[in-house]
């Protein structure tokens, strides 16, 4: 009866560390996961600062531009006034 019990013993010790060594696979997974989400949040992190950075120059060229513009059509105008003048 002895034996019957010591293989029982085995083989639930043996399902127990098959579990065991299934369990840290899995929790070994997880923390591959969770380093590449990480990874990946930092990247988005430096994607946002960038893109805010992106934005703040696009802006200003955006009031650049204008007033570039602006001082054309004031050019434009005071070549139309001036031709008129002389032409007259």
């Amino acid at each position: 009866m002895r034996s019957n019990d010591d293989y029982d013993i085995k083989c639930e010790m043996a399902t127990v560390e098959e579990r065991l060594y299934a369990f840290k696979d899995k929790v070994e997974e997880m923390v591959r996961r969770q380093i590449e989400l990480e990874r990946r949040l930092h990247d988005a992190e430096l994607c946002v600062m960038e893109n805010a950075e992106l934005q703040r120059k696009y802006d200003e060229l955006l009031t650049e531009n204008f007033k570039l513009k602006t001082q054309l059509m004031q050019l434009n105008n005071s070549t139309d006034s001036s031709t008129t003048s002389v032409s007259t």
